[in-house]
């Protein structure tokens, strides 16, 4: 196992910390890389060139703690939240339209769902604003603005997580939901990574499968062996509490476990970066081990989850991948360092 580690120094570009950001997403079309970020002001588009970030304009002016952003119609769409509300804007700053909450509501995470033959959709877990998982999913067709078009009552299922995925191969993306809740054959209270189709009316069960090889904290998917199916990679918590990266394939009944990778004191935040790391396919994640942390970079190989890369030093929770780049929220700042 060849582990590379490099300093906390090899961050080209640093953006001041008296703007306080508070999150970030990456947009990624083509060659093209662009940020989306919240500060104390509101939320603003960056341009990313080479390894230098440089903000290009104020997109929307706000209390953001939030935001989610893809490519929809050959634009770049982003969704801030405050909370309780949610404005979806395009990065020409033209307001798409506001969602507004109760005031003792919250938006617990969403997802945009890619659709070829039918409008692309938002998917929106709401939840009480003391809880930290959600009891409703919405859904809402994206057009000149968002139509409502699925609602479904989620309290015995209370989901947390809400993200896409193909995990046959088809070329249409499931939706999964993560859940916290029992199963039938694990009486337990527990997250669970539950997998629904869309059928352009309703969330159709794909797989509701009781459990992965051991308890989980957080998962994303990526095709980290290139073979055009997504997979589960999944921070599981070991028997001693210290924390493993898992890769499970989807076998046409279920998911089976592929390969882990080394174990650490904790691992907290995963991104699967589909591209632009020396191995292709990777995933990254936030390790504890002892007095140090970093970000850590796995990838698929010959049958194992290698960790090729730890970058030393990185504090940061909030953290992406994107065209051979690492971008990073630490103290108030975002920073970018070459993976």
């Amino acid at each position: 196992m060849l582990i590379i580690c490099l300093a906390a120094a090899t961050a080209y570009f640093y953006l001041g910390a008296r703007r306080n950001y508070r999150d970030f997403a990456v947009i990624h079309n083509g060659n093209t890389v662009s940020i989306i970020a919240i500060d104390n002001r509101g939320a603003s588009l960056m341009d990313v060139d080479g390894d230098s970030i440089r903000r290009n304009k104020l997109l929307l002016a706000g209390d953001f703690s939030q935001c989610w952003a893809a490519y929809h119609k050959d634009r770049y769409v982003a969704a801030l939240s405050s909370g309780n509300a949610l404005s979806l804007v395009d990065t020409g700053g033209t307001i798409i339209d506001t969602l507004r909450l109760n005031n003792d509501r919250k938006i617990v995470d969403l997802c945009f769902y890619p659709s070829a033959s039918q409008a692309e959709m938002l998917f929106i877990i709401t939840g009480d604003s003391g809880e930290w998982y959600g009891d409703h999913i919405a859904g809402y067709s994206m057009t000149d603005r968002l139509n409502p078009v699925y609602s479904k009552d989620m309290a015995d299922y209370s989901p947390w997580r809400i993200q896409t995925a193909d995990v046959d191969g088809d070329g249409a993306r499931e939706i999964s939901i993560g859940v916290y809740k029992t199963a039938r054959l694990h009486p337990v209270m527990a997250k669970r990574p539950f997998i629904y189709c869309w059928d352009g009316e309703g969330l159709r069960p794909r797989w509701l499968g009781s459990r992965l090889s051991r308890p989980f904290t957080e998962y994303v998917f990526g095709d980290l062996d290139g073979d055009g199916k997504d997979e589960i990679i999944a921070v599981e918590v070991l028997k001693d509490g210290q924390n493993i990266v898992q890769c499970y394939g989807w076998t046409g009944f279920g998911f089976q476990g592929l390969a882990e990778g080394v174990p650490a004191q904790a691992y907290e935040g995963i991104r699967a970066v589909d591209a632009g790391i020396a191995e292709g396919r990777g995933v990254l994640v936030r390790y504890r081990d002892g007095g140090s942390c970093g970000i850590r970079i796995f990838s698929y190989k010959d049958g194992k989850l290698e960790a090729v890369h730890s970058i030393e030093g990185i504090d940061a929770l909030r953290f992406d991948g994107a065209g051979g780049r690492l971008f990073y929220l630490e103290k108030g700042s975002i920073s970018v360092s070459n993976l």
